[in-house]
């Protein structure tokens, strides 16, 4: 009992800090961003989290409930799990992408292709989070999750203050997402070192 209301506390508290940094945010797009230009980031966002689909499902439920038996191998190969299920939706990016630049329009042309390409890998890395849940380390799945949400949210209000191109925002959200990512994927690895042990059964 005490570790379940350690846990909702921990994610309440982290439901939060999300939700506030978000609505920061989008008060910062609302003032600071021209409505037409934000409507365009919200396409391309909405687009690439589509493109989702052609992504494999079920990963991070399998890397927790892996993890929680003791095979951690799974969450070891989540970067090329996720390039290789994700190239489909790396291909309609570029693709779509590549229509929008003969039509001329080249921050959204670039853009979907930047973010498209990226959020396979910003995905995979995320699940630094379902590893966490499978090893009830309640507390650092909180903190890192909100530290990860909290920074890509000021590095984003920080770019939109300086700049209303929407390339160079979508950059800097694909750029963010995937180092912030990284730097908590690459410190849960280091703080609870994943063993080689594997499940045949984790992804059937």
């Amino acid at each position: 009992i005490y570790q379940m209301v350690k846990h909702f506390k921990l994610k309440t508290i982290g439901q939060v800090a999300a939700s506030g940094s978000a609505f920061l945010l989008a008060l910062i797009f609302a003032n600071y961003f021209p409505k037409e230009t934000y409507g365009e980031y919200k396409y391309v966002l909405a687009l690439a989290g589509g493109l989702g689909a052609f992504s494999l499902t079920g990963l991070g439920i399998a890397i927790t409930q892996a993890s929680s038996r003791g095979y951690d191998r799974l969450f070891k190969e989540t970067i090329p799990l996720s390039l290789k299920w994700g190239a489909g939706s790396i291909a309609v990016a570029l693709a779509i992408g590549g229509y929008y630049l003969v039509k001329g329009n080249v921050g959204l042309g670039f853009g979907i292709a930047i973010v498209g390409t990226a959020m396979p890998l910003i995905s995979g890395l995320g699940l630094f989070t379902s590893y966490l849940n499978g090893k009830k380390d309640f507390g650092r799945l909180t903190r890192y999750a909100s530290y990860d949400t909290i920074l890509t949210a000021l590095a984003l209000g920080v770019c939109v203050l300086l700049t209303k191109n929407l390339l160079v925002v979508l950059c800097v959200y694909a750029a963010t997402n995937l180092l912030f990512a990284f730097i908590f994927w690459k410190r849960t690895l280091r703080r609870d070192p994943a063993n080689d042990r594997s499940d045949s059964g984790s992804l059937g």
